[in-house]
């Protein structure tokens, strides 16, 4: 009801008047005391102090607030409905209007102001909420407590912080930088030019603070006021593009007589929302944990999900436009103060501070404020209500939380800066801590496990890996493992085991031995290294074969392809799961390809259910893993069964080892002689879980995860800091839409003519027309692989190279240099044509 009010000011002016009294409340609510509203005093205040009042009864526990006109302007309208100008916020049951009937009794001198009191209200210069400061003045008063005020005015506060930051392509929050940039030309400014590959360059010495590439433009952008900032000219038209594109969106919704919404208020909105989100973070990290636990009952419970989603989206957003990256300063955070001046009326100021300088701690308060959340839509899950076989979750996906801005930042500076502070992993969560403290080891970006973006991850993940190569070398150069595969699947298996496997002392026993023995022979760290891929009869040059990161992620597919069709098997979810064939060097060798391509930030399709990453996590002893395994594990592998086995769980007559006694528990080496009934059907579940992911393909399994660990068994961030479905995610990415439009914006051209312009827009028009299902095809066609990169789809880098002409001729493609070779074809339709056949011919990865 309260947002609902709130949304409904849409007039710039009035918004202003709300952001004002909204502003003042958060700031000063802390210290103050929240009396129960028994009526409510309407104030005309003139030069000389309160000229006129008139009192107003209220419901019990009203909590109101209001956004006024001028004197003048309301006694210009006295006798017309003001419910434009006049809008109360009220945390009771029924709604609270001022109406036209509230100025009948004119003022013998014409106010400056009117506000609204709350009775025992001693500020007359704006309007305050007030909360109680203990629950023993609150039951003296009869007061509203503090978590339901916070409530209240966080409902307030929503409506006009929701979408209210402009977003750029890849929908992360921003804030445009605090001076116009200034267009400087290269050649004017006596810069050298340069040339390669057919293009023409300029050595500008400069960086662009947004894409982190070498500024090799003509015309580029940087700061006139000497902030280091500088942008390529792509990304300064791609920032234009957003702000004027919402501008242009917030002029016609908040059109006021058909006027465009003035750019220095939705400037100025910006910036209160930034500074409403570090006070409502103020406030409720301050709060102690029974009111901190007493305002997540009513987020999670009271609040819609629908809103408590706006909520998280308005802070998320926040966090990602204050977090920036400068090429010279590194991460940096935005921080916002406003000021108050005697005349009433406020301003913002706006500076860039290191991000693990002091001053910037309203930063971490806001990123304390997104863990509340996060812990508050988890409620529910740690209630553990059962529906079926499959737990309840949290009340908005995980995912939202995600700070996607976080991939502005360096993530090998981020992961030093974590590893110098002890490598803390944070025990504790912000909901439930007694006291809340903004310490060192909370400003670490790389601590916030729940809101770490998957790709920024796994190059921290990364990182550590490549940490703990160089630590164990020494300072050595360390040798690639060297390995030359067929491309046939049954070969390639054997050249991949001969190298993962291949050990002297094992005197070819290698078909013998368990996967812990296996592991165990390895010499010490061997696999824990880069590799050097080639593949037999395909040579750069005579004697040298080819290689490269493009060889070496065609190899991780055609590798991964090869074991899927040889160890594993089909399920019911279009996943693979473990053969019951006995191949412990093959399955061993399948292990370390898996941390393999962790070790190279590559990308395999998602072909494992999520619970193969959480048995891997358990054998690594990650408190991220499952304490235990439960229906859900079974349902990703099998839902067939764990459809049947949670049948048992759900069966309550007494009749039950008559109608499932003969569910196949004799399996179960530890059900053997048991009897079946009410008392034991819990563990008798369970023990049929744990067997069925446990002994059932121990022989397979084993071995398998014997390999993962020869890899990354001594990383302390895959250990401690990833649970299941991350690791799944950093492994195999997510599936995300292929974003033409951004490898577009990236991709390189080589060997074509001005007039072929309109040519080449033909080919991304025609790409557009593919189904996604073709355009992944495509991404593979050039790339090899259909997997998104690490820092989104624009990272492809894609090359266009023109090829002749003919329409016999359909286009090729280097996976190695993700390098398109188009010929120019008499018409679109042959373009159209050939494209998709040389697409649709490409070798994807796919299940059979």
């Amino acid at each position: 009801q309260i947002a609902s009010l709130v949304a409904s000011c849409t007039a710039p002016e009035d918004q202003c008047k709300v952001m004002d009294a909204l502003s003042w409340a958060w700031r000063k609510s802390q210290p103050c005391r929240l009396e129960k509203a028994s009526n409510t005093r309407l104030v005309r205040v003139g030069e000389g102090g309160t000229v006129w009042s008139k009192d107003f009864p209220l419901g019990p526990n009203s909590l109101v607030s209001a956004a006024f006109g001028t004197g003048e302007d309301v006694l210009e309208q006295q006798r017309v409905d003001v419910t434009r100008k006049v809008k109360a916020l009220l945390f009771s049951q029924e709604s609270f209007l001022v109406s036209s009937d509230a100025f009948t009794d004119p003022a013998p001198d014409c106010p400056k102001e009117l506000i609204i009191e709350i009775e025992m209200q001693t500020t007359s210069s704006a309007v305050v909420l007030k909360a109680g400061a203990s629950p023993d003045e609150r039951e003296a008063t009869d007061g509203v407590s503090p978590p339901c005020w916070i409530a209240a005015a966080l409902a307030a506060s929503l409506p006009l912080m929701h979408n209210g930051l402009p977003k750029d392509a890849q929908g992360v929050g921003m804030l445009p930088h605090r001076h116009s940039m200034r267009a400087v030309e290269a050649d004017m400014e006596g810069m050298q030019q340069h040339v390669w590959q057919g293009r023409h360059g300029w050595l500008t010495g400069k960086v662009c603070d947004r894409c982190m590439d070498n500024i090799y433009d003509r015309v580029f952008y940087t700061c006139p006021e000497g902030c280091d900032v500088d942008f390529c000219s792509t990304c300064h038209t791609e920032l234009s593009d957003v702000l004027a594109s919402f501008f242009a969106k917030a002029g016609i919704f908040y059109s006021l007589e058909d006027e465009a919404v003035p750019v220095d208020f939705m400037t100025g909105k910006m910036m209160w929302i930034v500074h409403v989100v570090d006070e409502i973070a103020m406030q409720i990290l301050h709060r102690s944990i029974e009111e901190r636990m007493e305002l997540a009952r009513i987020l999670v419970h009271e609040w819609p999900t629908e809103q408590f989603q706006r909520l998280v989206d308005a802070v998320v957003d926040v966090c990602n436009a204050k977090l920036l990256h400068n090429c010279t300063s590194g991460a940096l955070a935005t921080c916002v103060e406003r000021i108050d001046s005697a005349d009433g009326n406020s301003k913002y100021s706006m500076q860039a501070l290191p991000l693990y300088q002091d001053g910037s701690y309203k930063f971490w308060y806001t990123i304390g404020l997104l863990e509340f959340l996060y812990e508050c839509s988890g409620l529910m899950q740690q209630e553990r209500v059962l529906d079926g076989y499959e737990a309840r979750g949290h009340r908005i996906p995980m995912e939202s939380f995600v700070l996607e801005g976080i991939n502005k930042c360096n993530p090998h500076i981020e992961w030093k800066q974590w590893e110098s502070e002890g490598r803390p992993v944070l025990s504790w969560d912000v909901l439930r801590t007694p006291v809340f403290q903004c310490s060192s080891s909370f400003r670490l970006l790389v601590a916030h496990n729940n809101i770490l973006p998957i790709t920024f991850r796994r190059q921290c993940l990364v990182t550590d890996i490549n940490d703990r190569i160089w630590r164990i070398a020494a300072g050595r150069y360390v040798q690639p493992l060297t390995i030359e595969v067929d491309r046939d699947k049954n070969a390639i298996i054997k050249d991949i085991c001969e190298v993962f496997s291949q050990n002297p002392s094992l005197d070819g026993d290698a078909d013998n031995m368990d996967g812990e023995r296996l592991a165990a022979h390895d010499s010490a760290h061997r696999l824990l290294r880069p590799l050097a891929v080639s593949f037999k009869g395909e040579a750069y040059r005579s004697g040298v074969p080819t290689r490269g990161p493009g060889v070496t992620r065609e190899f991780f597919q055609v590798a991964l392809r090869a074991f899927l069709a040889e160890l594993f098997e089909a399920t019911e979810n279009r996943t693979y799961w473990f053969q019951s064939i006995h191949r412990p060097d093959a399955y061993f060798a399948c292990g370390v390809l898996l941390a393999q391509v962790l070790l190279h930030a590559e990308l395999v399709p998602n072909v494992f259910p999520w619970p193969l990453y959480d048995l891997l996590l358990r054998d690594l002893g990650s408190p991220k893993a499952s304490k235990t395994l439960t229906l859900q594990h079974l349902a990703a592998v099998s839902p067939a069964e764990a459809d049947s086995i949670g049948k048992v769980q759900a069966y309550e007559g007494e009749d039950i080892d008559e109608v499932f006694g003969d569910a196949g528990w004799d399996r179960v080496p530890s059900l053997e002689g048991q009897h079946l009934d009410q008392a034991s059907k819990a563990s008798f579940v369970a023990a049929y879980i744990d067997w069925s992911l446990g002994a059932k393909i121990s022989d397979s399994y084993g071995p398998l995860s014997a390999g993962f660990r020869a890899v990354l068994g001594e990383s302390e961030m895959v250990q401690k800091m990833v649970d299941a479905h991350q690791l799944e995610r950093i492994v195999c990415g997510g599936d995300v839409p292929v974003d033409l439009a951004a490898i577009r914006r990236r991709a390189l051209l080589q060997d074509w003519a001005q007039e072929d312009e309109a040519y080449i827009s033909t080919f991304w028009s025609v790409l557009e027309e593919f189904p996604e299902s073709a355009k992944l095809k495509f991404v593979a066609f050039v790339t090899g692989s259909d997997r998104v990169p690490l820092q989104g789809w624009g990272q492809l880098r894609v090359k266009i190279q023109r090829h002749g002409a003919g329409d016999e001729r359909l286009p090729t493609a280097y996976t190695c240099f993700s390098l398109v070779l188009l010929p120019k074809y008499s018409s679109i339709e042959v373009l159209r044509k050939n494209l998709f056949a040389a697409v649709a011919d490409s070798e994807g990865f796919g299940l059979q």
